[in-house]
């Protein structure tokens, strides 16, 4: 079994860097995917999407989904592993991949004037 800490975001954006109100994390349903920031290491950390099972007193279960990159170095966490985070650990919620009812939710969540980070990621 792979050991891992997932690391509490700072903020969370949309699939395009938006940033969106924390509120949007209390929004989340068992359906959703998110990102989150995967340690296994101190030093050695990268971003898993995941699809939400449960949701329980603001923990999160669920399972990592299929990478749409490869590379064996950094593929620290097999597709379909089962893990448990906090909500506070989502760093991006993709509105466009969230059920069509909570998508229009999420929407006005996105920063007014559409500040956000140049890129998406690890931090």
């Amino acid at each position: 079994m792979v050991r891992y800490r997932a690391k509490k975001a700072p903020f969370v954006t949309d699939w395009n860097g938006i940033f969106l109100r924390k509120k949007a994390r209390q929004m989340l349903v068992p359906g959703c995917v998110v990102r989150v920031m995967i340690y296994v290491s101190e030093k050695d950390g990268k971003t898993e999407y995941v699809l939400i099972d449960k949701i329980k007193d603001g923990t999160c279960w669920g399972r990592i989904l299929d990478k749409y990159w490869k590379d064996p170095e950094w593929d620290f966490l097999p597709t379909g592993m089962r893990i448990k985070f906090r909500l506070s650990a989502v760093m991006e919620i993709p509105i466009s991949w969230q059920p069509k009812r909570l998508q229009r939710k999420l929407a006005p969540t996105r920063h007014a004037q559409r500040l956000g980070r140049p890129i998406t990621g690890a931090f």
